[in-house]
């Protein structure tokens, strides 16, 4: 019974697919990451005094391992409840580092990366986190999932051909470009150093 209760509990605050705009939601003191492709995690309201916030945005590559922190489905909260270690990944590495190098200030790092998402979501997510995250410094490894996935649909639909590589480069590039000038904008215009 209680088995059951901890995973209807944490899955109540999962995110919907039809509330994408859902990623964080406020439980008491806390905004808990509610989007089902983002890592799990949570943070504060209210950021401690003497506290540093740094927030990790990006794809899986900025999630780390294991992806059991991502909470997808009751085989995900089996392998939480087994306490499946977290062998690493830059919101780890950036928070050993910083807490020992500011051992008078309380480090919080937390991961806001979407597995598989572009820096369209990445945008999306750093708009959110400025809203509502107190954020002293985010970190953006991304890159790797730039991609139209229009591109892939041919693959369904042999009759519809591939366009031309070049066309399609040019374009990623493009709104790849806009979407870091867009992050570089808001993390501006909010005071927020952005890496």
């Amino acid at each position: 019974t209680t088995l059951a209760l901890l995973v209807l509990d944490s899955a109540s605050v999962r995110h919907r697919p039809e509330d994408d705009d859902a990623m964080f939601v406020r439980q008491g003191d806390d905004y808990v990451v509610a989007h089902s492709a983002m890592a799990d995690g949570r943070f504060a309201v209210a950021k401690p005094a003497h506290g540093l916030r740094v927030f990790v945005l990006g794809g899986s590559t900025a999630m780390g391992t294991p992806y059991a922190q991502q909470r997808n489905g009751m085989g995900d909260e089996l392998m939480g409840l087994l306490a499946v270690p977290n062998e690493g990944g830059i919101a780890t590495w950036l928070h050993e580092i910083l807490a020992d190098m500011l051992d008078d200030r309380l480090v919080e790092v937390v991961n806001v990366a979407r597995g598989g998402q572009g820096s369209a979501a990445a945008l999306q997510t750093l708009l959110r986190v400025i809203e509502v995250g107190d954020p002293d410094l985010v970190v953006l490894l991304a890159g790797n999932n730039e991609r139209d996935r229009a591109e892939y649909t041919y693959l369904a639909d042999p009759g519809n051909p591939p366009r031309p590589l070049d066309e399609i480069l040019v374009e990623q590039t493009e709104a790849w470009t806009a979407n870091l000038g867009a992050m570089v904008d808001a993390a501006d215009a909010a005071s927020v150093p952005f890496a």
